[in-house]
């Protein structure tokens, strides 16, 4: 499968996830706090932006490649030992 291919896949679920999201805080809204149509789905778009938005940056971006070479012995800080001197013992 194509890369780009894999990225709408991707994308279009988190979408169709936080469109289910928007629906059900829209539906809530109207039946357990009692808001009109338009404020309910106000607030359900709301959250249908904020989940959606969420969901593809969090979950669509691409994975960092693997640590090679001289990277990754600068990657661990204990290979270069303490970073500080350790405690002169009392008299």
């Amino acid at each position: 499968m194509s890369t780009k291919k894999a990225d709408l896949g991707c994308a279009l679920t988190c979408w169709l996830v936080a469109a289910l999201f928007g629906a059900f805080v829209a539906i809530a809204l109207w039946i357990f706090a009692g808001y009109s149509f338009i404020q309910g789905a106000f607030i359900g778009a709301i959250a249908l932006a904020v989940a959606g938005l969420g969901l593809s940056w969090g979950l669509c971006r691409p994975l960092p490649g693997p640590i090679v070479g001289s990277e990754a012995g600068a990657a661990t800080p204990s290979a270069a030992g303490p970073t500080h001197a350790p405690p002169a013992p009392a008299p």
